[in-house]
């Protein structure tokens, strides 16, 4: 696994990888507290199948990754930082468990923090593309079913 870092800092770098670390470890589908402890209690995590607002519905999409998913980290960098975004990139397998697929996910993870460094809004593009779709009626049928997806989730994983 690759990792590189390329950027300005107005942020501390032991902050920004303990960061890195976090995530990655989410993705790796290895969810604890610790991970999370970067995360504010209203956090908001988006991307393509799912927006998850509060701790409990982003703290489910991760606890769920290990039961569907062997991820392995490809590669790992901090593409930009400022005092109130860090942003990412991450190269991730994803094998479905159940039919042992392979799937190559390019991820932009745009991280929003709060004043207390706590991310409050988290971004996932796959291959950096905008989660939102622009056509009226896709754009509302799609919000639905991401929107439901976070509220879903923590209905039916347990959060250890």
């Amino acid at each position: 696994m690759s990792t590189t870092t390329t950027y300005t800092t107005m942020m501390d770098d032991k902050f920004v990888n303990s960061v890195m670390e976090d995530i990655v470890t989410l993705y790796e589908g290895k969810p604890n507290e610790q991970a999370f402890k970067h995360f504010s209690d209203g956090a908001q995590f988006e991307d393509s199948i799912s927006n998850s607002i509060g701790i409990k519905e982003v703290k489910a999409q991760f606890y769920a990754i290990p039961k569907v998913f062997d991820p392995i980290c490809l590669s790992k960098s901090v593409d930009s930082v400022n005092d109130k975004f860090i942003t990412l990139k991450l190269s991730m397998k994803w094998i479905v468990k159940l039919v042992r697929t392979e799937v190559l996910i390019d991820h932009t993870i745009k991280l929003k923090l709060d004043k207390n460094n706590k991310i409050t809004h988290f971004e996932d593009r796959w291959y950096n593309y905008d989660p939102n779709i622009q056509i009226p009626i896709i754009a509302w049928a799609h919000r639905i079913a991401r929107r439901t997806n976070g509220w879903f989730m923590p209905k039916f994983i347990t959060i250890s």
